[in-house]
């Protein structure tokens, strides 16, 4: 996703990590969370490099991206996360058979145990932070991670008072978001240095 004419500093990671360069959501594998501690330490490595205060580091992606954002801003205490269309409940979502050899690689097996803990991951991260969240979220109600992510997520927050804007677009298949998510992202970020 490229951000042309955003006049910021911007940092790029690929998730090609897991079986099959499929990605690990950034966490890491058998529960070794290495590579989001390489992760975060590449961030933090350029934040200090360039003197950015942590409130203003915007984390931002879509699908498992939008997973991440949501993720590393509340865990390391950024100043807020865009997301689009985000995986939250990820046991869930990587229990898909489809999914599981990226569920197997994070969590080393499948089991309920397993797809809890990676269900809770991201709220807990949530509710474990010193300063109030600041996220926003793009999807469209007629893609599957509204109805299985978003919708219940947004009763989480309303149920934590967790500020956290909904924008509902109009798209048909997930696989569409990268279209649209860009320009959300860029005005989400304006906004969020204009308040």
């Amino acid at each position: 996703m490229k951000f042309v004419g955003l006049q910021t500093s911007r940092l790029y990671i690929l998730d090609n990590f897991g079986p099959e360069e499929k990605g690990a959501y950034y966490l890491g594998k058998n529960y070794d969370f290495y590579i989001e501690r390489s992760v975060h330490g590449l961030i933090e490595a350029v934040r200090l490099e360039l003197n950015i205060p942590k409130k203003n580091v915007v984390t931002c992606g879509s699908s498992k991206g939008g997973f991440a954002a949501i993720y590393f801003e509340n865990k390391y205490h950024y100043g807020a996360s865009i997301a689009g269309a985000p995986q939250i409940f990820l046991g869930d979502y990587l229990g898909i058979s489809k999914h599981q050899s990226i569920f197997r690689f994070i969590a080393g097996k499948y089991d309920e145990l397993n797809r809890g803990y990676l269900n809770s991951i991201l709220l807990q991260a949530i509710l474990n932070k010193k300063r109030s969240s600041h996220i926003s979220i793009y999807v469209s109600k007629q893609e599957g991670m509204y109805k299985d992510h978003v919708e219940p997520f947004m009763n989480f927050s309303n149920h934590h008072q967790i500020k956290t804007g909904l924008y509902l677009g109009d798209y048909a298949e997930h696989k569409s978001i990268g279209f649209y998510f860009p320009d959300f992202a860029i005005k989400e970020f304006q906004k969020y240095f204009e308040a």
